[in-house]
Formats: C-alpha cells, structure tokens, sequence
C-alpha cells in the first residue's frame, strides 16, 4: 500500500511540475513528463485493483484450521492476527487488537477469544483485514466475511 501512496504522489508532483513549473520548456519535453504521469496513474490503478480483487479463498481445510486456532484460543482472552497464508504474525489480548492492527502490517485475519466488538470491526475494516472469526458479533453491518465456528 505504501508503494500506492507514493506512485501516486509522484504522479500528482509531476503534473503540478508540468503544468507550472516546466512551463518555457519544449512541448515535447511536456509531453514525455505527461506521459510519464498518465503511466504512473495507470500502475497506481492496477496496483488497487490487484489489491482489491486478491480476496481469501475459504476452502474446507482452511476453516479447519482456523477453527482448530479459535479452539486453541478458547477461554484465553487473546485474539490472533493471521496472513493469507493462515500463519500467525502476532498473539494479542482481545482488548488490544484494534491498536494492533495499526502497528502490523500483512495481517489479513482475525481469530478472537471472545465477541467481536463494534470498534474492533471498523478499524479491521480500515486496515485491510478480510475475515474475522469470533464467538459472536455485536454488529455485522461491516465488509469483511465474519465466521463463528
């Protein structure tokens, strides 16, 4: 995601350059750098659509695993953020994983002990992550796919 941010910095300095700063060159000089941002916005397009589109395919084994974790964590009050791959990346308290997710990056899951607050799914949401497994949920009005195994 950072390399989205800066591509697309970049184009938007590069536009603001050609078009007031670069002003007494030679149009064809103004035409590369414009090309250049046209193909900066396009890699920037591509790169979140990519994003966008890798969602988590659940298959049968993965459930598995996931509620064999939520079994493990079971009266535990712990919560643990997973990548795509399901390898876990961080064991967290229950009350910490919203501040914990904005310190850890690549996490795409959440296996909690417990009830899925409202606050928990909204900064999930905010920071990428696609599914969320808990006992329960206090609110399903959220994108990301919510199980409770």
């Amino acid at each position: 995601m950072g390399l989205l941010i800066i591509i697309i910095l970049s184009a938007v300095a590069l536009y603001f350059l050609s078009k007031y700063v670069l002003v007494g060159l030679s149009p064809m000089i103004l035409n590369i750098v414009k090309i250049v941002f046209v193909v900066l916005i396009a890699i920037a397009a591509y790169m979140n659509y990519n994003s966008i589109q890798s969602k988590i395919e659940l298959t049968a084994e993965n459930k598995e695993k996931l509620k064999e974790i939520s079994k493990n964590l079971e009266g535990s009050g712990k919560a643990v953020l997973l990548d795509r791959n399901l390898k876990e990346l961080k064991n967290v308290s229950h009350k910490s994983v919203s501040a914990s997710l904005k310190r850890e990056k690549g996490a795409v899951i959440i296996v909690t002990d417990g009830s899925a607050t409202g606050t928990m799914l909204k900064s999930a949401e905010e920071s990428g992550i696609q599914i969320v497994v808990a006992k329960n949920f206090q609110t399903t009005d959220t994108k990301i796919k919510l199980l409770s195994l």
